[in-house]
């Protein structure tokens, strides 16, 4: 789109730079190249055509994950650049890629060759020029059914000339502008996986068996007539309702004595654990009575007064990887299903998948392959693999249980262990209340817009 003299400017400005394009002050090309192309989240076979490909920052990262059975097109006018990038992939054994000398006006490539185009404007190297540019661009792409996304280094919002003018502008037709490509593609990328989403195939929402759905709607409504507003189940409330569902919880008795706790072991079946009900203090692989007397004195249960703390003896789960699964009803969305893997970091980072409730068993299965600690049940590290088929049967009957009845509002499954033979999970907190009466069928509008 530049005129020819503002192409030789760039062509020899670059030719003369490309003896120190990767070294220290200019190295971080690579860096931004990596991470535009880890924001894409290109699919194995995609192809890609990388305009102003320079020494490959983006080109040759974008080959490896594309694989062999995709295709990588990288153009610039800078000749001495493209010997750099071709010099990189040959020592990478990349043979899916090529690099051309070719302005983007000029590569004769039809329509059809691509699904979307991100430009990229540099403000400083064509100082005065950003209203043109912007016009320029408009008209280029006008009528086009593709998307175009643009980028005007450090200029946030979307420049007037690429505005539709209207009520609320910018209006349908303008063009998406981003302060920088990171933030370009990242868009980009979220509607590729959006419309991916849209053409799968949406799956079945199975038959589940073990389901008895009577009884469970009536404890619901017994505990709503003692509780009109609705409160929080007790331990033993929230396991009969799971159980109604076919969801077993690892047994466990609520004790009050040393003595309690023994007889609660005798009848669980050893080993066992002691612990607060809030989670806070525990105590594991207790053997014997023995153990269990040492770990009842530890823990401190009892204040000065004598009144102990609500405990809990529980049978001892395999071992695994703790997870969470979270259900609650969203003002905005409805029931929503989460999942996540469980730790501090998690909490941290927000690292959950999320569903609209009622799951489909590919629903199911996505949600429990969401998050980015995933890899942790997959035998990270050499770990045992963790059972991801009983995960995805448990959100499945979750999802059930929260579509039969509205009235469970809140419902988190903290921890549930992901052994390499089932899912167990060891603690409920389910609060029941008057559903939230919808009567909008259209979209609704997140809160604050």
């Amino acid at each position: 789109m530049g005129s020819e003299p503002s192409k030789l400017k760039a062509e020899t400005t670059y030719n003369a730079a490309a003896d120190h394009f990767d070294d220290g002050p200019l190295a971080f090309w690579d860096r931004y190249g990596r991470r535009t192309v880890e924001q894409l989240h290109l699919l194995p076979g995609s192809s890609v055509l990388d305009v102003g490909c320079g020494s490959g920052a983006s080109a040759i990262p974008a080959a490896v994950i594309v694989g062999p059975s995709g295709r990588v097109v990288g153009v610039d006018l800078a000749e001495r650049l493209l010997d750099i990038a071709r010099a990189k992939s040959i020592k990478q054994k990349l043979e899916n890629i090529e690099f051309r000398r070719a302005d983007m006006a000029a590569l004769d490539y039809p329509n059809e060759s691509f699904d979307a185009v991100v430009c990229v404007f540099v403000p400083p190297m064509r100082r005065g020029e950003e209203a043109a540019v912007a016009a320029r661009l408009r008209e280029a792409v006008a009528g086009q059914p593709k998307p175009v996304l643009s980028t005007f280094l450090g200029f946030d919002g979307v420049p007037a000339e690429l505005a539709v003018a209207g009520r609320e502008s910018p209006m349908p037709g303008s063009i998406p502008s981003f302060s920088s490509p990171e933030r370009a593609v990242a868009a980009l990328a979220r509607v590729c996986r959006y419309a991916r989403w849209r053409r799968r195939e949406p799956g079945q929402v199975p038959e589940l068996a073990g389901i008895a759905v009577d009884p469970a709607r009536t404890l619901v409504a017994r505990v709503l007539a003692e509780q009109p507003a609705g409160r929080r189940l007790t331990e033993a409330e929230g396991r009969q309702l799971l159980r109604f569902y076919g969801i077993e919880m690892v047994p466990a008795e609520p004790v009050s004595s040393v003595g309690q706790a023994v007889a609660a072991a005798n009848r669980i079946g050893w080993p066992v654990a002691i612990k607060s009900a809030d989670g806070g203090r525990a105590r594991l692989h207790l053997a014997d009575e023995e153990d269990v007397r040492a770990a009842w004195s530890s823990l401190g249960l009892a204040d000065g007064s004598g009144t102990v703390a609500p405990t809990l003896v529980q049978a001892m789960a395999p071992r695994g990887v703790d997870t969470v699964l979270r259900v609650h009803d969203d003002r905005s969305f409805g029931a929503l299903i989460s999942f996540g893997v469980g730790g501090v970091a998690t909490d941290l980072l927000a690292d959950r998948s999320y569903a609209v409730i009622p799951l489909t068993s590919l629903d199911a299965a996505e949600l429990i392959g969401g998050p980015r600690a995933f890899p942790l049940l997959t035998g990270y590290r050499g770990a045992e693999p963790a059972d991801v088929p009983a995960l995805v049967e448990l959100a499945l009957r979750l999802s059930r249980l929260a579509d039969d009845l509205p009235e469970m509002v809140e419902c988190r499954l903290d921890p549930v262990i992901a052994a390499g033979t089932g899912a167990y999970p060891l603690a409920a907190d389910i609060r029941l209340a008057p559903p939230i009466a919808r009567d909008d069928r259209g979209a609704r509008r997140l809160r604050g817009l």
